[in-house]
């Protein structure tokens, strides 16, 4: 967490800087492990266990193992189930519970964003792949917002793919 990381540099300043670095280093780690209500900064740190995250959608996975590289910077393992052998849907990693934190608080956010950015991206593979019914009436046209220039410009990277319903009949 960037509070935890701010107080660690805080504490080595306080430790190692030089003259008056060390003093008014130590006054402003002291005035926010106050605020933060932090008796020790390195007690989050210490406590490194196997904790495991749990995803839902098989399109989480690759986002969660992310989060989790990005935060640890060690890869996730896929946990399996004791009894049946088969894959269940956690990640588990070794790390603190600050990490774990940082984890779970992550991937809620980016997980909200990532469902955001799926419903522009379905707008668009449905526009671009023209998946609408046939007929002469003119759709009326509304104007464009920022979304409908995601979907415009997600559109024009993506491929079209033909549907050939002719090959179901053979």
């Amino acid at each position: 967490m960037k509070k935890l990381d701010r107080l660690r540099k805080l504490k080595a300043l306080a430790e190692r800087g030089i003259e008056g670095e060390r003093e008014n280093a130590q006054k402003i780690l002291d005035r926010l492990m106050k605020k933060y209500d932090i008796d020790h900064i390195d007690s989050a740190e210490e406590n490194r266990e196997i904790r495991y995250f749990r995803y839902s959608q098989k399109i989480e996975i690759e986002l969660l193992g992310q989060i989790i590289y990005m935060v640890t910077g060690q890869q996730a393992c896929y946990c399996k189930s004791p009894l049946t052998g088969r894959k269940i849907k956690e990640l588990g990693v070794l790390c603190s519970e600050a990490e774990a934190v940082e984890i779970e608080a992550a991937y809620a956010f980016y997980k909200d964003a990532l469902e955001d950015e799926l419903e522009i991206f379905m707008r668009a593979f449905v526009s671009r792949n023209d998946l609408f019914p046939d007929t002469t009436e003119e759709i009326p046209q509304a104007p464009l917002d920022s979304t409908s220039m995601k979907v415009a410009a997600m559109m024009m990277a993506m491929d079209h793919h033909i549907f050939d319903g002719k090959r179901l009949l053979e």
